[in-house]
């Protein structure tokens, strides 16, 4: 009961941070409409999704053989794939940070968490191995602040 009061507290306290963070930005915006746009190449759930320089990077799930990369670039409206994941994730996280894209953790091979770090370099088109997460986990968040990713998952 003490593990459930803590993260309720972590999570009441994340949110009232970023309603206050966000909500000056949110009120200063003017009104926005839906756009249609190119359909995603591929059906896919269970993906992690970032933004990196004004793209969006769609990163495996369930559906394209849980390796797929599809990059929109909304400028364009067009979508195109790019290298392969080294292996094949679902609940996944990523996040953009400094040019390049992260993606964390996640599981594979049925519901294995892995405790991998992947960094893509656009530029180069390919995947290079960072240092691995202290635990492996899946179905977890990954956020940017202050130039650090920070991750948080649930204990089981």
């Amino acid at each position: 009961m003490a593990l459930l009061r803590k993260t309720c507290l972590w999570q009441s306290t994340a949110i009232a941070v970023l309603g206050a963070i966000m909500l000056p930005h949110v009120l200063a915006q003017a009104p926005g409409k839906w756009t249609r746009g190119e359909p995603m190449p591929s059906s896919r759930s269970e993906v992690a999704v970032a933004a990196v320089e004004g793209l969006v990077y769609v990163v495996g799930g369930f559906g394209a053989g849980g390796r797929a990369i599809e990059i929109y670039d909304p400028s364009a409206d067009r979508w195109r794939r790019v290298a392969p994941l080294p292996q094949a994730l679902h609940h996944a996280a990523a996040v953009g940070l400094g040019g390049r894209l992260y993606v964390l953790g996640g599981y594979t091979h049925g519901w294995r968490p892995v405790n991998t770090v992947y960094e893509y370099e656009l530029d180069a088109d390919r995947w290079r191995v960072r240092a691995p997460l202290p635990t492996a986990r899946g179905a977890l968040t990954a956020v940017v602040l202050q130039e650090r990713i920070h991750v948080r998952s649930e204990e089981h």
